[in-house]
């Protein structure tokens, strides 16, 4: 229900401002788009250091590097893309604001990784390390 009610405040935000509708949808597509990144990046670091992988029903075999590569490519040109405005020239108001949100927000994460989550993060392998009897 919580769900609902966010997406249909959000939602509603486009009858006030199309500018701050489109904003926030290209903010949701950079941190889709930098989950993405992140995750084929690490599996693309385990194949070129022959590291094994994890188990799982489905495997790329040899062309698993050249996919990675490939679609590495294309995500950080999506990546760069939702950072442009809509129109050459903008004013203020319709300046995509894209780039100052995502830029606070990562370093805000960062400030507070080095003040204090690096010394109260465990990880998800000693969390069920710790679960298993």
């Amino acid at each position: 229900m919580a769900t609902l009610f966010v997406t249909s405040l959000l939602s509603l935000i486009i009858i006030g401002s199309t500018i701050a509708f489109d904003i926030i949808v290209s903010i949701g597509q950079v941190g889709t788009v930098a989950s993405y990144i992140v995750a084929i990046a690490c599996i693309a670091r385990r194949r070129v250091l022959g590291e094994p992988l994890l188990p799982s029903r489905f495997n790329l075999g040899r062309a698993g590097l050249a996919i990675n590569t490939v679609a590495l490519c294309f995500l950080v040109l999506a990546f760069v893309f939702p950072f442009f405005p809509a129109a050459s020239h903008p004013d203020a108001a319709a300046m995509n604001w894209n780039i100052l949100l995502t830029g606070f927000t990562v370093a805000a994460a960062l400030v507070y990784y080095y003040a204090k989550a690096r010394h109260v993060y465990r990880g998800p392998v000693a969390y069920v390390k710790q679960l298993s009897y």
